[in-house]
């Protein structure tokens, strides 16, 4: 059971920020100003852009480590993860 705790709670972590709270159109107000401070030559379709870029990639990021996660945590408990094909 102790194995799975970490995944278990990554993924209630990823459940946390899928709530409407986290969606585009509300952090875009926090995170565009932060943006325009960083990159202050950008022009706000570029700006936009990053601000999905960056989505995008923690998206693809926290799904890399939930399965990072499963697979340790199938390897620590003697049941290696086999190939898919």
């Amino acid at each position: 059971m102790v194995p799975f705790l970490l995944p278990v709670a990554w993924m209630g972590f990823i459940f946390g920020l899928s709530t409407p709270s986290f969606a585009a159109e509300e952090t875009g107000g926090w995170i565009l100003p932060l943006l325009k401070a960083l990159f202050p030559w950008a022009t706000l379709p570029q700006l936009e852009f990053i601000h999905w870029l960056g989505r995008k990639t923690a998206h693809v990021m926290e799904y890399a480590i939930l399965a990072s996660l499963w697979h340790r945590a199938f390897w620590r408990t003697g049941r290696p993860a086999r190939p898919l094909a």
